[in-house]
């Protein structure tokens, strides 16, 4: 009910208060149960548990009520307000009751209503929220992603996958004999091979990744049908997110030597794959997201260059500081040959981004953060702007995690290289850099920070 542009005042100060202080604001957003803020956007009281703050299917018609009860009482606190308080009461009893009054003319029977279907015990979770804060919290999401959401799904499914392309000289195992043998029966085994193979169509045909939705609308099937299909994928593979990780993961491990024609999906399914049980490095998890962001032809050059990662064990401490290593090659190399090709009308962002130092903790983080916001709304090219918008949500991650206080698990830092990887890729999109030299300079200087 607040206009958009007040309530994005609201949020931007309760996002600094909290940046300074590191304590629960006094107001948050709703989120998804992948930590996006829930749209239409709500606010919540910062000092609410995690999971309260979270908007499921199942939870949605009691929090309606909730909110229909309170804006009854407030209009019949000031009748003059119904106006403006109608339509709202109108959508709560729409996600309440699947029901839209037409008049207002009955408050009594409304709220009382609405007072049926209200959670008898307003801090109690639902089973969907109980089991999305479980996930959210075994990701270890940072505070500001708790309170204010962030702008992509926090569990990414490829690079968080448990399979991954095996390292040189590794064992492994087509990945169509791992469907086989997990499955224990040939029919369920053809049924899940053959939705990777459709949901990877969608996501090719949309050049995004692919929802169950865009899966449903494509293959004309029922909703019951695709969540099905998408059960047994589960079944077989619990630790995927979806097909499209899957289908990503296959294409980048076709070797170039194989020609230029799309492969025959059951020689795509015959890839090698690891199944590993461990979260990512962090140079690890940049190089994957670095893949999965590129057009196909450069994937394939980078692959065909040898660019892999090292195997080495998970050390948090270690990967905060590739981080911030990170985020300061994002800062003043590839945004400064983004803003280079705007020529001229560049050249006060270009001086301002030299004066900027290199990022030694937090707070220069934060600095560096708010000044790339600032070239980002100056420039003239949506390229020049999407480097410049990743790297200041990497830089956005590394202010919220102090060098002094690194987190006890890799997991809150993988967002952050995921965004140094959209950086990086929307660059190449310009020609402003060699992709090949870039890559292997830039995991050269990963792997000397110990």
């Amino acid at each position: 009910m607040l206009p958009a542009e007040r309530l994005g005042r609201i949020l931007g100060y309760e996002r600094q208060s909290f940046l300074k202080r590191r304590r629960p604001p006094r107001l948050a957003v709703a989120l998804t149960p992948d930590a996006r803020p829930a749209q239409p956007q709500r606010l919540a009281d910062g000092d609410w548990r995690l999971g309260r703050r979270i908007v499921t299917p199942d939870a949605l018609p009691g929090q309606a009520a909730a909110l229909g009860v309170r804006l009854c009482e407030r209009i019949r606190e000031v009748p003059e307000a119904w106006e403006l308080l109608w339509p709202h009461i109108q959508d709560a009893a729409r996600d309440a009751f699947e029901w839209i009054p037409a008049s207002s003319s009955d408050w009594s029977s409304l709220h009382h209503r609405f007072l049926r279907t209200r959670p008898r015990s307003i801090g109690a979770l639902s089973p969907e929220q109980r089991d999305a804060e479980q996930a959210l919290q075994s990701q270890r999401i940072s505070g500001l992603v708790q309170y204010f959401g962030s702008d992509e799904a926090v569990v990414t499914a490829t690079p968080l996958s448990t399979l991954r392309a095996p390292l040189p000289g590794e064992p492994n195992e087509a990945f169509d004999d791992l469907v086989r043998r997990r499955a224990g029966n040939s029919a369920i085994a053809r049924e899940v091979l053959a939705f990777i193979q459709e949901w990877g169509h969608v996501e090719d045909e949309l050049g995004r990744p692919a929802t169950i939705e865009d899966y449903i609308q494509r293959w004309r099937v029922s909703e019951y049908e695709a969540r099905e299909r998408l059960r047994l994928f589960h079944q077989v593979l619990p630790g995927e997110h979806d097909p499209g990780s899957v289908w990503r993961l296959l294409w980048d491990s076709v070797p170039a030597r194989e020609g230029f024609g799309e492969p025959a999906f059951v020689r795509l399914t015959s890839q090698p794959v690891i199944v590993g049980s461990e979260s990512p490095t962090l140079a690890s998890y940049f190089l994957a997201s670095l893949y999965e962001g590129l057009p196909r032809p450069l994937r394939s050059r980078l692959h065909s260059a040898g660019l892999q990662p090292h195997a080495e064990p998970q050390d948090p401490r270690r990967d905060l500081r590739r981080l911030y290593k990170l985020a300061d090659r994002a800062t003043h190399e590839w945004s400064a040959l983004a803003l280079a090709t705007e020529g001229r009308d560049a050249e006060p962002s270009l001086l301002g981004l030299k004066r900027l130092g290199h990022l030694l903790d937090d707070d220069a983080a934060a600095i560096a953060e708010q000044n790339i916001g600032s070239y980002r709304q100056a420039a003239s090219t949506r390229g020049t702007r999407a480097v410049l918008l990743n790297t200041q949500k990497c830089l956005r991650i590394c202010a919220d995690i102090s060098l002094l206080d690194p987190p006890p698990a890799v997991t809150p830092l993988l967002p952050g290289a995921r965004w140094a990887a959209g950086s990086f890729a929307a660059l190449c999109s310009l020609n402003a850099v060699d992709p090949i030299e870039e890559a292997n300079t830039t995991m050269a200087t990963l792997y000397a920070t110990s």
